[in-house]
Protein backbone atom coordinates (compact mmCIF):
# COMPACT_ATOMS: atom_id res chain seq x y z
CA UNK A 1 0.00 0.00 0.00
CA UNK A 2 2.79 2.31 1.20
CA UNK A 3 4.51 1.78 -2.29
CA UNK A 4 1.71 2.51 -4.58
CA UNK A 5 0.70 5.82 -2.90
CA UNK A 6 4.37 6.98 -3.12
CA UNK A 7 4.18 5.57 -7.09
CA UNK A 8 1.07 7.65 -7.74
CA UNK A 9 2.27 10.89 -5.52
CA UNK A 10 2.87 13.37 -7.87
CA UNK A 11 5.56 14.67 -5.86
CA UNK A 12 7.12 10.82 -6.67
CA UNK A 13 10.62 11.02 -7.32
CA UNK A 14 11.97 10.34 -11.15
CA UNK A 15 14.32 7.80 -11.92
CA UNK A 16 16.85 10.45 -13.99
CA UNK A 17 19.01 7.55 -15.22
CA UNK A 18 16.38 6.62 -17.51
CA UNK A 19 15.42 7.94 -20.87
CA UNK A 20 11.59 7.83 -20.95
CA UNK A 21 10.32 8.97 -24.46
CA UNK A 22 7.17 10.10 -25.18
CA UNK A 23 7.87 11.33 -28.69
CA UNK A 24 10.21 10.21 -31.10
CA UNK A 25 13.54 12.93 -31.49
CA UNK A 26 14.92 13.81 -34.75
CA UNK A 27 16.68 16.83 -36.00
CA UNK A 28 15.43 20.16 -35.29
CA UNK A 29 13.57 19.29 -32.03
CA UNK A 30 14.57 20.28 -28.75
CA UNK A 31 13.52 20.05 -24.74
CA UNK A 32 14.42 17.84 -22.24
CA UNK A 33 14.01 14.86 -23.18
CA UNK A 34 16.51 15.40 -26.25
CA UNK A 35 18.83 16.72 -23.25
CA UNK A 36 18.86 13.56 -21.59
CA UNK A 37 19.73 11.37 -24.67
CA UNK A 38 22.30 13.18 -25.41
CA UNK A 39 23.29 12.70 -21.45
CA UNK A 40 23.54 9.29 -22.60
CA UNK A 41 24.71 9.89 -25.83
CA UNK A 42 28.17 11.24 -23.74
CA UNK A 43 28.35 9.28 -20.96
CA UNK A 44 28.64 5.85 -23.79
CA UNK A 45 31.23 8.34 -25.12
CA UNK A 46 29.10 8.75 -28.45
CA UNK A 47 28.91 12.82 -28.19
CA UNK A 48 31.28 15.17 -26.71
CA UNK A 49 30.47 18.27 -24.56
CA UNK A 50 27.39 19.41 -22.63
CA UNK A 51 24.09 18.34 -23.46
CA UNK A 52 21.97 21.79 -24.85
CA UNK A 53 18.36 20.20 -25.55
CA UNK A 54 18.74 21.00 -29.20
CA UNK A 55 18.77 17.63 -31.16
CA UNK A 56 21.24 19.62 -33.89
CA UNK A 57 23.52 17.62 -36.47
CA UNK A 58 26.24 16.10 -33.98
CA UNK A 59 23.15 14.60 -31.86
CA UNK A 60 21.90 13.18 -35.39
CA UNK A 61 25.14 11.76 -36.13
CA UNK A 62 26.15 10.32 -32.55
CA UNK A 63 22.48 8.71 -32.76
CA UNK A 64 23.35 6.80 -36.03
CA UNK A 65 26.88 5.88 -34.86
CA UNK A 66 25.25 4.15 -31.48
CA UNK A 67 22.56 2.72 -33.91
CA UNK A 68 25.35 1.22 -35.70
CA UNK A 69 27.33 0.20 -33.16
CA UNK A 70 24.43 -1.35 -31.28
CA UNK A 71 22.73 -3.17 -34.29
CA UNK A 72 20.19 -1.18 -35.56
CA UNK A 73 20.34 -2.25 -39.50
CA UNK A 74 21.84 0.95 -42.03
CA UNK A 75 18.41 0.45 -44.36
CA UNK A 76 16.13 1.37 -41.45
CA UNK A 77 14.12 4.21 -42.71
CA UNK A 78 14.09 6.42 -39.18
CA UNK A 79 18.40 5.99 -39.00
CA UNK A 80 19.13 9.21 -37.12
CA UNK A 81 16.36 9.38 -35.18
CA UNK A 82 15.30 8.67 -31.74
CA UNK A 83 12.83 6.21 -30.88
CA UNK A 84 11.63 3.71 -28.84
CA UNK A 85 14.24 1.38 -29.85
CA UNK A 86 17.50 3.72 -29.15
CA UNK A 87 15.52 4.76 -25.50
CA UNK A 88 15.36 1.18 -24.73
CA UNK A 89 18.93 0.43 -25.68
CA UNK A 90 20.32 3.11 -24.22
CA UNK A 91 18.34 2.40 -20.51
CA UNK A 92 19.79 -1.22 -21.22
CA UNK A 93 22.60 -2.80 -19.85
CA UNK A 94 24.04 -3.96 -23.05
CA UNK A 95 24.50 -1.01 -24.60
CA UNK A 96 27.69 -0.34 -26.38
CA UNK A 97 29.81 2.50 -25.53
CA UNK A 98 31.96 3.77 -28.78
CA UNK A 99 34.76 2.42 -29.82
CA UNK A 100 37.04 3.41 -33.07
CA UNK A 101 37.61 1.12 -35.33
CA UNK A 102 40.12 0.25 -38.29
CA UNK A 103 40.62 -2.73 -41.17
CA UNK A 104 39.90 -5.81 -40.02
CA UNK A 105 36.99 -5.11 -38.03
CA UNK A 106 33.98 -6.56 -38.56
CA UNK A 107 29.81 -6.12 -37.73
CA UNK A 108 27.31 -4.26 -37.67
CA UNK A 109 29.07 -1.07 -37.29
CA UNK A 110 30.96 -1.01 -40.19
CA UNK A 111 27.83 -2.38 -42.45
CA UNK A 112 26.56 1.24 -41.53
CA UNK A 113 29.79 3.05 -42.06
CA UNK A 114 30.10 1.00 -45.68
CA UNK A 115 26.35 1.86 -46.13
CA UNK A 116 27.45 5.40 -45.47
CA UNK A 117 30.54 5.80 -47.53
CA UNK A 118 28.13 4.17 -50.59
CA UNK A 119 25.22 7.09 -49.96
CA UNK A 120 27.82 9.68 -50.63
CA UNK A 121 29.67 8.09 -53.20
CA UNK A 122 33.00 6.94 -51.76
CA UNK A 123 32.44 2.84 -51.91
CA UNK A 124 31.22 1.51 -55.02
CA UNK A 125 30.90 -2.12 -53.46
CA UNK A 126 27.79 -3.63 -51.89
CA UNK A 127 28.51 -2.96 -47.93
CA UNK A 128 29.53 -6.76 -45.98
CA UNK A 129 29.94 -5.81 -42.77
CA UNK A 130 34.15 -6.20 -43.08
CA UNK A 131 36.05 -2.86 -43.46
CA UNK A 132 38.64 -4.43 -45.57
CA UNK A 133 41.07 -2.33 -48.01
CA UNK A 134 38.32 -1.09 -50.43
CA UNK A 135 36.81 0.23 -47.11
CA UNK A 136 40.05 1.60 -46.08
CA UNK A 137 40.49 3.74 -49.39
CA UNK A 138 36.88 5.27 -49.46
CA UNK A 139 37.59 6.11 -46.03
CA UNK A 140 40.75 7.62 -46.69
CA UNK A 141 39.21 9.40 -49.86
CA UNK A 142 36.32 10.61 -47.30
CA UNK A 143 38.66 11.91 -44.98
CA UNK A 144 40.59 13.67 -47.32
CA UNK A 145 37.32 15.56 -49.08
CA UNK A 146 35.90 16.25 -45.18
CA UNK A 147 39.41 17.98 -44.10
CA UNK A 148 39.98 15.20 -41.32
CA UNK A 149 43.33 13.41 -40.71
CA UNK A 150 43.77 10.38 -43.39
CA UNK A 151 44.17 7.73 -41.39
CA UNK A 152 42.29 5.17 -43.06
CA UNK A 153 40.54 4.40 -39.23
CA UNK A 154 36.87 4.29 -38.56
CA UNK A 155 37.95 7.13 -35.27
CA UNK A 156 35.17 9.67 -33.68
CA UNK A 157 36.32 12.31 -35.55
CA UNK A 158 35.75 10.77 -39.33
CA UNK A 159 32.56 8.82 -37.47
CA UNK A 160 30.40 12.32 -36.60
CA UNK A 161 31.77 13.43 -40.12
CA UNK A 162 30.50 10.92 -42.20
CA UNK A 163 27.06 10.72 -40.29
CA UNK A 164 26.43 14.53 -40.58
CA UNK A 165 23.94 15.49 -42.62
CA UNK A 166 27.12 18.14 -43.74
CA UNK A 167 28.98 15.47 -44.99
CA UNK A 168 30.84 16.22 -48.44
CA UNK A 169 30.24 13.91 -51.48
CA UNK A 170 32.38 12.41 -53.41
CA UNK A 171 31.82 14.59 -56.90
CA UNK A 172 34.42 12.47 -58.83
CA UNK A 173 32.25 9.23 -58.60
Amino acid sequence: YATLIALYNREAKKNDDQLILNRTLYYGLSGDDVKMLQKRLVELGYLTGTPSGVYDARTEAAVIMFEGANGMSPTYTYVGYAGQWVADKLNSGSAVSFAAFSKGSSGNAVLMLQTYLRKLRYLSNTPNGTLDQTTVDALNAFQKINGLSVTGNADYATLIALYNREAKKNDDQ
